[in-house]
């Protein structure tokens, strides 16, 4: 098993709306080379415990990246 992947950064921002651009408008910000389709539509965060983050393609597929 891999160690998680642990980043911290301050954002001048309240808590609920870098909450909102980390997870829900990621694909803004998210290099494409770190991608699978290498220009996601959509970068989704599943908000339950086992949910995945995946990729959703312009057509609609997905690439799914983790759990």
């Amino acid at each position: 098993m891999q160690e998680p992947l642990v980043v911290e950064f301050e954002v001048r921002a309240a808590p609920s709306h870098a909450f909102e651009v980390w997870t829900r408008r990621c694909a803004t910000r998210w290099p494409a080379g770190h991608t699978v389709s290498g220009d996601p539509a959509q970068i989704v965060f599943e908000a339950q415990p086992g949910g995945r983050i995946f990729e959703r393609a312009g057509d609609g597929g997905e690439h799914e990246g983790a759990r």
